[in-house]
């Protein structure tokens, strides 16, 4: 049984683009190329592909699409042959990172917010998507249920309120016509889908939802834990005025008056990832710089 071919029939059947789009696919060297070229020929849709070719060495960029420079090559094409945007998929096709016509990237975030405002709630998120899209207004708090990271978690949140999408800020995102699970190229169709019905561009409507500013930091902890720097960052928070709201759901979140701040721990390593959305980035920068000197404070005192 040619098992590409019946994946790639099914896919078909749910590509809907109303009018003629170009989109440039970097399948980064993994999985998706041979599905992709399945896809050529469909009504209204000009597929430019580039590196297909499956390679362990992952020679164009790498694996991972949300590395530093990943998608320059992605947003060099876009430009050269006016596409309507591009999508990279990283190596196994299960994430997409989407550049609008004018080679600009899209955040995770953004990406959701564009399907939110076309699509009928309710919908599932991670925790940092959840806050960029409600503390900036572009959702409503209502439609959204958030959700811990991980398929698993995000697949049950979908089925027990019946959502038909979820976004992940990593690039994962969910579908309830893709059997609640996460696909790239289910998210490119889903984009192209909803673009094609609009008489506006991909950065046009990039810069609609462009209400946030979001930066994310790592830091490696060498002698304290977890919750020592819990304690030590809600204990600042209140002293120092940071926020008066605050609350436990995935890590500890911090409602600031112009965004928020996350700050939790990885569960494979001894990291803090600190995660902050404000107006601006640098307002965003200065909050970042604020937890992260309270975290390595922390950490010297038990050194």
């Amino acid at each position: 049984m040619d098992h590409i071919s019946k994946y790639a029939d099914f896919l078909k059947k749910h590509i809907d683009v109303k009018r003629p789009l170009k989109i440039v696919c970097d399948a980064s060297n993994g999985t998706t190329g041979i599905i992709l070229e399945k896809l050529a020929g469909v009504a209204n849709l000009e597929l430019i592909l580039i590196n297909t070719t499956p390679d362990p060495e992952f020679p164009a960029h790498g694996p991972n699409p949300l590395l530093a420079g990943a998608t320059d090559m992605l947003a060099k094409k876009v430009l050269e042959v006016s596409a309507d945007f591009g999508v990279a998929f990283d190596a196994d096709g299960d994430r997409a990172f989407f550049v609008d016509n004018k080679g600009k990237l899209l955040s995770s975030f953004i990406t959701a917010a564009i399907w939110f405002n076309h699509s009928t709630p309710p919908f599932v998120t991670d925790e940092l998507v959840y806050l960029s899209l409600t503390t900036s207004g572009i959702c409503k708090e209502q439609d959204i249920t958030p959700s811990r990271v991980g398929v698993i978690f995000i697949k049950e949140a979908m089925r027990k309120n019946n959502a038909i999408l979820g976004a992940e800020f990593s690039g994962h995102f969910y579908f309830k016509e893709f059997f609640g699970l996460d696909s790239g190229i289910f998210a490119m169709i889903y984009t192209a889908n909803i673009l094609s019905g609009q008489n506006k561009t991909l950065a046009e409507l990039h810069t609609e939802f462009s209400r946030q500013e979001l930066v994310n930091i790592n830091i490696t902890l060498k002698k304290t834990t977890w919750p020592k720097v819990l304690e030590a960052v809600k204990k600042a928070a209140i002293a120092d005025g940071i926020s008066d709201k605050m609350f436990e759901r995935e890590g500890l979140t911090l409602i600031t008056p112009k965004g928020w701040i996350n700050v939790r721990s990885s569960n494979t390593e001894p990291l803090v990832r600190i995660s902050v959305g404000s107006a601006t980035r640098e307002l965003a920068e200065k909050d970042v710089s604020v937890i992260t000197k309270i975290v390595q404070e922390t950490d010297e005192r038990d050194s």
